[in-house]
């Protein structure tokens, strides 16, 4: 939702993180990061979670 709303340049994105600047481009990067490393450890995540909730030891 925030990398949408800066990517976009959302009103409230604006009024929240100023006009475009560089410092808005390092802050939408340092977000993108993020959600990278999020969607690559949320697959095994899961599976992991499903698992357990299924009983599975692991191991």
């Amino acid at each position: 939702m925030v990398c949408a709303g800066i990517f976009a340049d959302a009103p409230w994105a604006q009024s929240a993180y100023g006009g475009s600047a560089p410092a808005r481009s390092i802050l939408l990067s340092v977000y993108r990061a993020i959600l990278a490393v999020a969607a690559l450890h949320l697959g095994p995540l899961a599976a992991t979670a499903s698992r357990l909730l299924a009983g599975d030891r692991l191991g």
